[in-house]
């Protein structure tokens, strides 16, 4: 982060979110501010970077096709003072914060059942307090943003009443369904994986399965799969839905490679990269290429959306950064482009 507000600070902007940002819809996967300094002047500070490489190369392509003048009307929606943001980083969960809440809310609605037991065990990780610091979705609304020429209405950042699988018309919409899915998909692979590890506790409370046993605990996951793949199949594109299936996918490889494992693989970095994409970074990955596809973004767009999704997600893993301490920065990406 304080790389990135170093060339801020250069370009005379300032930064508000820590995830890549863009006044145009024309996003070439890129932070703004990079979009408008790197191709004035080289800084030395990621040249030793992947991240800078396939950053800089994009921002020529990117900038060299549009002028400054339009680009700055509207990035003053993501800039603010320097004098505001001396204090400490940018907290890029607050500037998402009523969106996600809305979404959580819409979630809690969407897990409603006949069952009470079911019902119980389905929402217990999306009870008021429960729910983590929802990074995934966090992300996507923000990666949705970045894909924006505005910022969303006021009318999209209350709780959308439709049923899950109703067809959503807006754009924001179906791009907040992704990280409802998202987030549904996450927290059924937590129930799975507290039951092979037989867990004791989760966000530090009882996990599920020690509360209430683990063939509740497996039903209640494959319950949130199953309203998962309702409201994917609600979005009506079949590339998205191939997408957040291969995901499902690769958490079953990833832990199937986790548990039979070798001594010898254990101590291999490109098994570890392959087994940490598989259960951490695909689901990152494979969400953010869907915002930007529902998002209407050209190909090579939609391909540095799933880029910055896989690094982040390896990142997270790799660095060990749990949810409490993460921030979207541009030396999270580039330290997991330099693992891998």
């Amino acid at each position: 982060m304080q790389q990135l507000s170093r060339l801020a600070r250069l370009g005379g902007l300032r930064l508000r979110s820590g995830l890549p940002c863009s006044g145009s819809a024309n996003l070439q996967g890129i932070p703004y501010i990079l979009q408008l300094k790197l191709q004035q002047s080289d800084q030395p500070l990621y040249q030793d970077s992947t991240a800078y490489w396939s950053w800089h190369a994009a921002c020529v392509h990117s900038c060299s096709n549009r002028g400054f003048s339009s680009a700055l009307t509207v990035v003053g929606q993501y800039v603010q003072s320097w004098d505001d943001n001396e204090k400490g980083p940018i907290d890029p969960f607050a500037i998402a914060e009523a969106e996600i809440d809305s979404i959580s809310e819409r979630l809690r609605q969407s897990l409603l059942t006949d069952i009470p037991a079911l019902g119980r065990a389905a929402e217990y990780f999306f009870q008021i307090g429960a729910e983590g610091k929802r990074l995934r979705p966090t992300m996507l609304v923000l990666m949705a943003s970045a894909f924006s020429a505005v910022l969303p209405s006021a009318d999209l950042l209350i709780v959308d009443p439709s049923p899950v699988n109703h067809h959503p018309v807006d754009m924001r919409r179906r791009q907040q369904r992704i990280a409802e899915i998202t987030e549904m998909i996450h927290v059924a692979s937590l129930l799975h994986d507290d039951v092979i590890d037989n867990a004791e506790t989760r966000r530090g409370m009882k996990a599920l399965n020690s509360a209430m046993g683990n063939k509740i605990a497996i039903l209640a996951g494959d319950f949130l799969l199953a309203r998962a793949s309702v409201s994917l199949a609600s979005l009506r594109n079949t590339e998205v839905i191939e997408l957040l299936s291969q995901v499902i996918e690769h958490l079953v490889s990833g832990e199937i490679l986790q548990m039979t494992s070798e001594p010898e693989e254990l101590l291999s970095i490109d098994h570890y990269i392959k087994k940490t994409f598989y259960k951490t970074a695909s689901l990152m990955a494979n969400s953010c290429k869907a915002v930007a596809i529902l998002g209407n973004q050209p190909r090579e767009d939609c391909q540095l959306a799933w880029e910055y999704g896989r690094h982040l997600g390896l990142a997270f893993q790799v660095s060990g950064v749990q949810t409490q301490s993460t921030t979207f920065s541009v030396v999270a990406v580039s330290h997991a482009a330099k693992v891998y």
